[in-house]
């Protein structure tokens, strides 16, 4: 155990080390010009470092200039990642007449004031004898042109648009600039090498895309007049006036996250369409035709099958697919592809498939096939996340879940088809209805096998007896993602952790029937994820709980980043697949094990956890249970439309 011990803390301290690393390449990555104007991060010449500790009395003196593009460009200049020098508020206060607090209430650049240089040697000798000057001296002193900002009323201000303002154009920020933003920004003046002068509201996080600015309060001391000056030629040209008053823009939807929203493809069927579909789905799940059964003879009772469940994805089916012709032995087993969205391309991919045994079946309660009624998105229910302090009038107002969210009919629909897939094969299947001995692994369309899947569960099969006897699941897929020189050929042994070993799994029909006996649990949990709910069951129902011997070293990898529940700007799958194969080659050494080694620690599942919702409204259960009873058919929808079941 001490070993143990030590090989955590040495993981967290290499841990340590790799984001510091990290953070220091991100922080040369500021420097666009020369690596000798780089300053690390553990130097306090950093952004943080400046925030956190100002230098407020040790301004550059003389004709010192700031290389253009350096980290100290960036930081006086302004721009993405905000202002980093802080302006004095001694000097502030005595030259301008203004309080404190009013000071600190302006937000965002402002206009800035030039100052004349009238250096001198003798003012030098003074600053070093008295050590700090005061703001009189320092304005009439100082060798360096200080920019201070402008405090003049918004008349004034709005005069002075004719001034050019500082050179952005070379700070890349995504940053949407609202109208006084702008307008600060086309204010500000830089004149040579001149830096400008942040006030602290920046600095202590300010929202800086709204910010609300304080009216200054009007000075009637004469101001000296500021001498615009065009900015040097040195630097970029400025952005144009459209760029910083862009205009209202208008809000497009986010492609990133979790999306609410139903396929408009599942819901662009006629009912003249969705009645052939249904007709043609019941006609192709009546006969349970095997294809290219002729060429690699009949189903047996020990036939090893490979349940896939998919959905429109038919590039990430291409992959999977590709990957179940390198596995070896799949010429011995039987693949089922449970669909739930009729797409004609797809079926004829799946039907020219010649080099093991298919076969289709389609679940009948999908969306595509009920896209303006339970169990899809009926224009009657309530939004997901409606307010439900004023009074509801929906359909299935009574029927929130614990989070006081109501159904989303995509989410829901992959519940039901795990449900009703699991149960059609080892029930209703002639191939698996009786006497079936033989384990189904099951898969998704957006997973990609290594070519010892089959050899390694043919292992666990025949060593479980004397390894693990009351072992119920054989997990052969999980979400390690460390070497699999660090795996190797382990197996460990412990509680069936579902929603860590989701991919991969294999069930027999002893398996299936301890899973039945807990149905009436499946269908009531307020999870809408599977996973989740058979988790749950596992922790709750099973007493010990159900436990899985599971291969360290993954046979099945997720490539499908891009699904129902996440949206992204882009997806490439491709690229996805490639890194799954490079996986595979980094592990070609432990692929075909001769032995398993067999670890002695038992992994329990963790606590209880609470369910994730989405599964509270009264129809999805009923659904649920009319599956696992076989009694589901279009009868049982439109009762439960009509609420008539108590």
């Amino acid at each position: 155990m001490r070993w143990r011990r030590s090989c955590k803390r040495l993981m967290i301290l290499l841990m340590f080390v790799c984001m510091t690393v990290k953070l220091h390449l991100e922080f040369r990555l500021l420097d666009t010009t020369k690596a000798n104007s780089f300053s690390p991060w553990w130097t306090n010449e950093t952004l943080g470092h400046l925030r956190g500790f100002p230098k407020t009395k040790s301004l550059p003196r003389g004709n010192a200039t700031v290389k253009e593009g350096s980290l100290k460009h960036i930081l006086l200049v302004g721009g993405k990642l905000g202002r980093a020098v802080e302006s004095e508020k001694s000097q502030t206060d005595a030259s301008e007449g203004i309080k404190d607090s009013e000071a600190r209430d302006v937000a965002g650049p402002r206009k800035n004031e030039t100052n004349k240089s009238v250096g001198s040697s003798s003012d030098a000798e003074t600053t070093k004898s008295n050590g700090t000057l005061n703001a009189k001296e320092t304005k009439k002193n100082s060798t360096e042109k200080v920019i201070l900002p402008s405090l003049k009323p918004q008349k004034e201000r709005e005069n002075d648009l004719h001034l050019p303002h500082p050179p952005l154009s070379h700070i890349h920020s995504n940053r949407k600039l609202t109208n006084e933003n702008a307008d600060a920004k086309k204010d500000a003046g830089l004149e040579g090498g001149a830096k400008t002068k942040t006030t602290p509201d920046e600095k202590h996080g300010e929202n800086i895309l709204h910010p609300q600015v304080a009216k200054p309060k009007e000075d009637t001391k004469p101001k000296p007049e500021v001498d615009p000056k065009p900015p040097p030629k040195s630097l970029p040209r400025p952005l144009p006036r459209q760029a910083l008053h862009p205009g209202p823009k208008k809000k497009t939807p986010s492609r990133r996250g979790v999306s609410h929203d139903v396929d408009p493809q599942e819901m662009s069927l006629s009912p003249e369409e969705i009645e052939k579909i249904k007709k043609k789905l019941e006609q192709l799940n009546e006969e349970q035709t095997i294809y290219n059964e002729e060429t690699f003879g009949p189903i047996l009772r020990n036939t090893t099958i490979l349940l896939v469940q998919v959905h429109n994805r038919l590039e990430n089916l291409r992959y999977l697919v590709e990957s179940m012709r390198n596995t070896r032995g799949i010429n011995e087993s039987l693949v089922i592809f449970s669909h739930d969205y009729w797409y004609p391309a797809m079926n004829d991919f799946v039907t020219n498939i010649t080099e093991f045994r298919v076969m289709q079946m389609f679940f009948p309660f999908s969306i595509q096939l009920h896209p303006h009624k339970f169990p899809g998105r009926d224009p009657r229910d309530c939004s997901w996340n409606v307010n439900r302090l004023h009074g509801l009038t929906c359909l299935n107002r009574e029927w929130p879940d614990i989070y006081g969210h109501y159904r989303e009919a995509s989410f829901t629909q992959i519940k039901h088809h795990w449900w009703w897939k699991i149960h059609r094969v080892f029930h209703d299947l002639r191939a698996t209805k009786v006497n079936y001995t033989g384990h189904v692994i099951f898969l998704e369309e957006d997973h990609y096998i290594l070519p010892d899947l089959l050899y390694v569960l043919s292992v666990l099969q025949k060593q479980r007896s004397s390894h693990c006897s009351t072992c119920q699941v054989l997990a052969l897929g999980n979400y390690n993602k460390m070497s699999p020189s660090v795996y190797k050929n382990f197996v460990e042994r412990g509680d069936w952790w579902v929603t860590k070993h989701n991919l991969g799994f294999a069930l027999d029909m002893a398996a299936w029937k301890s899973l039945a006996s807990c149905k009436n649990q499946f269908c009531l949990f307020d999870d809408y994820n599977w996973d989740w709910t058979l988790n749950n069951l596992i922790q709750t129902c099973f007493k010990p709980r159900m436990s899985m011997l599971s291969v360290k070293f993954s046979r099945v990898i997720h490539v499908g980043s891009c699904g129902t529940h996440v949206k992204k700007r882009t997806c490439d799958v491709q690229k996805e697949v490639q890194a799954a194969k490079t996986r595979i080659n980094l592990g070609k050494e432990w692929l075909f094990p001769k032995h398993l080694a067999y670890q002695n620690v038992y992994r329990g599942s963790g606590r209880v956890k609470k369910g994730n919702g989405g599964w509270g409204d009264f129809r999805d259960r009923q659904l649920c249970r009319a599956i696992w009873n076989g009694t589901a058919s279009e009868e049982t929808l439109k009762r439960l439309e009509m609420n008539q079941f108590g």
